[in-house]
């Protein structure tokens, strides 16, 4: 008898220690950096082994509701949602790696209203019987007005080389280039997709203020070794100086035997909220 004794203390000591996340836990939310469209946060729990809850909602919104109402509401829709894809036998993750978070960690909402008051929260969620755990935590933030510019481009191409010459110096401009095969095999031929998810990483790891250019400009791309012959492919430019300023102006084209062919422009206004599917010509 004596033997039992000490796997099974040892089995009440490590049921104890999985159980941790079930402990209430202290919730910092800190804002880093506001724009017109976007807002990036750290979120740092004191228990990291815990599950959150962690999302944005307009200040209006909160008006007809309590933000405690709308977070539950929240909660049992993906509840709901996560049992009907179990069901149906197309989720294969657990509920809080579907939609929880643990752990500090850097996060950005994107896609916002400028001059727009907005909620930040987060709660502790036992993922167990997917309770809300303690009290929730918000922070308020309003987004900055967004200045657009009136800034226009022409563009034109010969043989390998695209052309820009903006209508004026002094506003930054993003250019970008990508093959229709890969929009259509990483993002379901949504162009805007790959744009915006481009634009994003990019102001993540800090890369993006190296891509803003301004004034005239020449792409030569027979120096850029991953171009392919034969392909057909999407080009990007807009103004850009941390928020995106103009129109999205588009063009396809195909490139073949180390030459442009084909160069088509069309505009892409992001305040019309469409998505720019590429169909393959």
């Amino acid at each position: 008898m004596k033997k039992l004794v000490f796997p099974i203390l040892l089995a009440m000591v490590l049921a104890g220690c999985n159980q941790a996340y079930l402990n209430p836990s202290e919730i910092s939310i800190t804002i880093d950096t506001i724009r017109a469209s976007q807002v990036q946060i750290t979120f740092k729990p004191d228990i990291e082994d815990a599950y959150y809850l962690l999302g944005m909602i307009t200040k209006s919104d909160l008006k007809e509701m309590t933000i405690e109402y709308m977070v539950q509401g929240a909660l049992d829709f993906m509840s709901r949602s996560y049992d009907q894809m179990l069901e149906a036998g197309n989720m294969y993750a657990s509920f809080e790696e579907t939609f929880l978070y643990q752990g500090k960690l850097k996060k950005g909402f994107y896609y916002l209203e400028s001059n727009t008051e907005y909620v930040i929260f987060a709660v502790q969620v036992n993922p167990v019987d997917r309770k809300i755990m303690g009290d929730i935590v918000s922070k308020e933030c309003k987004t900055p007005y967004l200045e657009g510019s009136d800034m226009t481009f022409s563009i034109w191409t010969d043989n390998d080389t695209i052309t820009i010459s903006p209508s004026n110096n002094e506003d930054t401009y993003y250019f970008n280039y990508i093959s229709l095969d890969e929009i259509e095999e990483n993002y379901e031929g949504d162009a805007t997709s790959y744009l915006y998810e481009t634009i994003n990483m990019l102001e993540e790891y800090g890369f993006m203020e190296y891509c803003m250019l301004n004034g005239y400009q020449k792409i030569i791309l027979s120096e850029d070794k991953s171009m392919r012959n034969g392909e057909d492919y999407v080009f990007f430019l807009m103004g850009y100086n941390g928020e995106i300023t103009t129109t999205i102006e588009t063009a396809m084209f195909t490139y073949f035997d180390n030459r442009i062919q084909q160069f088509y422009i069309t505009t892409y206004n992001e305040n019309d909220n469409v998505t720019n599917h590429i169909v393959r010509r």
